[in-house]
């Protein structure tokens, strides 16, 4: 069951009316160094998918575009590992929205020790059905080429995805 509500706030003379949504997280794809989530909203509408890829290696400027006008590799300071994850979305997301996926990203990837962590966007058109299988694997193969993430994929099958885990 989905909870919605509506949070009122006041800011200065004007009244702001902020629609806070409540997501459905539903997981996909399981492996070690990689994870798929679904985000539904309340009216069970995919909102966006999270593709959460672990590097497993030291963070470094590079991972960090909007750092390299500000930073230079002497002054950078990564940390022992890497999460990247990628939004996923039919069309650009309104801005509230996007806060409150970056709340739910928070809260997989940010409690981890020496790790840094980055978000990107990418548009493309969801999948034709969600249902569990390889056919998933195909639609994110190509946002992993373009994620330089480089993983084998192809030992996966339907059967890998009725366990909890698909390795």
């Amino acid at each position: 069951m989905f909870n919605y509500f509506e949070k009122i706030a006041m800011k200065k003379e004007f009244k702001v009316k902020e629609v806070i949504l409540m997501f459905k997280l539903v997981r996909m794809l399981k492996l070690r160094d990689l994870e798929l989530f679904r985000l539904d909203n309340q009216d069970n509408e995919t909102v966006c998918m999270l593709l959460i890829l672990d590097y497993r290696r030291p963070s470094v400027l590079d991972d960090f575009p909007i750092l390299k006008e500000i930073e230079d590799e002497d002054s950078f300071e990564g940390a022992e590992n890497y999460i990247h994850t990628v939004i996923i979305s039919e069309k650009k997301l309104e801005e509230n929205i996007v806060d409150q996926i970056a709340e739910v990203i928070e809260g997989l990837v940010e409690h981890k020790p020496n790790c840094d962590n980055n978000n990107s966007f990418y548009i493309s058109k969801f999948p034709d059905n969600f249902e569990a299988g390889t056919h998933l694997i195909e639609y994110i193969k190509p946002i992993l080429d373009k994620m330089n993430f480089d993983i084998d994929l192809t030992y996966i099958t339907d059967k890998h995805f009725n366990y909890l885990t698909q390795e």
